[in-house]
């Protein structure tokens, strides 16, 4: 992901571009967003227009038509419901939550295809099914439901320009990654490789292949993560190094390599963080250890940062950069709420639009537009000096 102009992140920290985390806060838990100041190292107020009367959090988080959209739940009543809005940098709030049928679940993953946004989650009819929905920008609602296996959806990646989901199915909980048919509207079979139990909660591009994160379940729950295999449709075995115990949440390439986040210790609940060898095809050593969980990683003006929660008599949100050098994360940063039961499990990296490309007919206009003038005005020069030298 490239990062934006550093000289107007630094002087313009009120604008809409930066660093923004989601997740939740107090008890009972309310939606969080904030975004990050640059200039001082910490995360300013909670954004307002968020639904703060009863439990919600924000899953997802993303930016589509220059705008930030995140996703998540909120309570009414006893009926937990989907939530989208879209941020308005103008009254640096939050709009009305966007209508999604049915209301009912949970949105955990968003991401914009085919210049579209699509989010994805579960809704809820006595069992759980998944649920993934394209949004209509005309009607400020979200269509019809193209995915309905009991399970649920828990992340998406463009891949090879194809929406590929993941999560799971069936209500033994199996491992699920399939892909979009825009021709039919609709998602394919399954992919197989995958484990029978488990789930998939991330998935990321590294080398030009897919990979997926989650956990399998032998007993107990153990990280996994696999690549895909595009000639074969197929997923190959878990790829080795990874802890024996706890989950895969997150995953982002940096400076080439690929790294996962998580947590490990099912006893203790500890943070993780690794980097894969692809020449080993192993993962290695966990760079992050304190009690706690990573749900989120980003890369925001060329450094890795991650976020998630650490234990400190009770869940206190967490945010970190990481330090190549030392091939440690720093202490985390200020300003994040630190009341029990505080978690961020969204980030995003919110960049202005790229200049427009200037149109090749455009250049080869201004070239003769330019050699006509110069010639307009240089030949009666030339002959003048020309006629002196007689």
């Amino acid at each position: 992901m490239s990062s934006y102009n550093n000289d107007s992140n630094n002087s313009n920290n009120n604008s809409k571009y930066g660093l923004y985390i989601g997740g939740r806060y107090g008890s009972p838990n309310k939606q969080y967003v904030a975004k990050y100041n640059d200039n001082y190292n910490f995360f300013g107020s909670i954004l307002s227009g968020l639904y703060q009367t009863d439990e919600g959090i924000i899953r997802a988080m993303t930016i589509y038509n220059n705008k930030l959209y995140v996703g998540g739940y909120y309570f009414e009543g006893a009926i937990r419901k989907q939530y989208v809005a879209k941020y308005n940098p103008n009254t640096n709030s939050f709009g009305n939550n966007i209508y999604t049928n049915p209301e009912i679940g949970i949105i955990y993953a968003m991401t914009v295809y085919n210049n579209e946004l699509y989010v994805g989650g579960y809704y809820d009819s006595s069992t759980n099914k998944q649920y993934v929905a394209k949004y209509n920008s005309d009607t400020n609602s979200f269509g019809s439901i193209l995915s309905g296996l009991d399970g649920y959806i828990g992340a998406m990646i463009i891949y090879n320009n194809e929406l590929y989901v993941g999560g799971y199915y069936d209500s033994s909980d199996k491992q699920y990654v399939a892909k979009y048919n825009k021709g039919t509207n609709s998602f394919g079979n399954p992919i197989q490789g995958l484990d029978d139990s488990g789930i998939i909660y991330a998935m990321n591009v590294y080398n030009n292949e897919l990979y997926v994160g989650g956990k399998y379940d032998d007993g107990d729950d153990k990280q996994y993560v696999a690549k895909y295999n595009k000639g074969t449709n197929s997923f190959g075995n878990p790829i080795q190094g990874l802890d024996d115990t706890g989950i895969i949440y997150a995953m982002n390439v940096y400076n080439n390599e690929l790294y996962v986040g998580g947590f490990y210790d099912n006893s203790g609940t500890k943070q993780y963080v690794a980097k894969y060898n692809s020449n080993t095809n192993k993962f290695g050593n966990n760079i992050s250890g304190l009690d706690g969980n990573i749900g989120a990683m980003i890369i925001y003006n060329n450094e890795l940062y991650v976020g998630g929660y650490y234990v400190d008599s009770g869940l206190k949100q967490y945010v970190a950069k990481y330090n190549d050098n030392t091939n440690t994360f720093g202490n985390p940063i200020q300003g994040l709420d630190g009341n029990n039961t505080s978690e961020i499990h969204a980030m995003v990296s919110f960049e202005p639009p790229p200049p427009p490309k200037q149109d090749d007919d455009d250049s080869n206009l201004a070239l003769v537009l330019g050699l006509v003038l110069g010639l307009g005005f240089g030949l009666p020069l030339l002959i003048y000096i020309l006629s002196k030298n007689k």
